[in-house]
């Protein structure tokens, strides 16, 4: 079914009537699809069928000289300049999630022509295009999609054959997954790299991966249950960020009890309240 409304970009209830129709076999359910133009569509657009040889080549474009199956960090910044987009911004992740993508700042020739394939795109304004669409079922941090695209980003970008994720890198990526979705980013990026005085060098999947759940539970550190299930790094942040809070409420207390005025000679005088 994904694939038939890949390719014809119809809604799910017209995609299971066809293949049933066609007793599943989807070469047959598409051929028919497009004999028939007039069925009703998910989209304003004329569907139109995706050629794999065509991927091949635009694929071809951007390849590596050396490599000629492999693109690399200089040939992505090239395909996303023509996509308009920063190399490390929010939609490039995206379609890197999309391709399936096993390496940071690497693009396999299955991974990139299987991508395209999957998002009905053959050509680079066709998955610019595409692109808003897909963000846009990313706008919830609770959605199913953005869980799959967050837990994806670990393997994504810890370096190959460790377990764990280079701190400054899972900060990295945080910065770009979680903007306008986590409310203490700027204090979790401050604690992280070790505002509170301690070193921490890696992130573990599992505390990855439980962070998500802390973003979508907790918009006030006074709701943080400190005897639940949370990794010991969450129990030092909500501590830290507890006293930087209160260090703050001290701090605006105390301009509150000072107010200046001029004295006689027109020097600034100080009153304690």
């Amino acid at each position: 079914m994904r694939q038939f409304q890949t390719v014809t970009q119809v809604d799910s209830k017209d995609a299971r009537e066809m293949l049933r129709k066609h007793n599943w076999k989807i070469d047959e359910a598409i051929d028919n699809f497009f004999t028939h133009q007039n069925r009703r569509t998910s989209s304003n657009s004329t569907p139109q069928r995706i050629d794999r040889k065509v991927i091949e080549n635009l694929f071809r474009r951007y390849s590596n000289g050396d490599k000629p199956d492999f693109m690399f960090a200089e040939e992505i910044i090239r395909f996303c300049a023509d996509l308009k987009l920063d190399p490390t911004s929010l939609p490039v992740l995206v379609i890197a999630w999309k391709f399936k993508a096993k390496k940071q700042c690497v693009f396999t020739k299955s991974e990139f022509v299987d991508g395209m394939y999957d998002l009905g795109c053959d050509s680079v304004d066709k998955l610019r295009n595409q692109i808003p669409h897909v963000m846009a079922e990313l706008d919830n941090s609770k959605s199913d999609s953005f869980k799959q695209l967050y837990r994806f980003t670990f393997g994504y970008a810890k370096d190959e054959g460790k377990k764990n994720l280079d701190i400054d890198t899972a900060c990295a990526y945080w910065s770009i997954l979680l903007q306008n979705k986590f409310v203490f980013l700027d204090l979790w990026t401050q604690f992280l790299s070790g505002a509170d005085g301690k070193k921490r060098n890696t992130i573990p999947e599992d505390t990855w991966n439980v962070t998500l759940d802390f973003v979508n539970q907790i918009s006030d550190l006074n709701q943080y249950d400190t005897e639940g299930a949370w990794p010991t790094l969450l129990d030092e942040f909500v501590e830290f960020g507890k006293c930087k809070e209160k260090e703050r409420q001290q701090h605006l207390q105390k301009q509150g009890q000072h107010c200046f005025y001029s004295g006689a000679n027109g020097e600034e005088q100080m009153q304690i309240d």
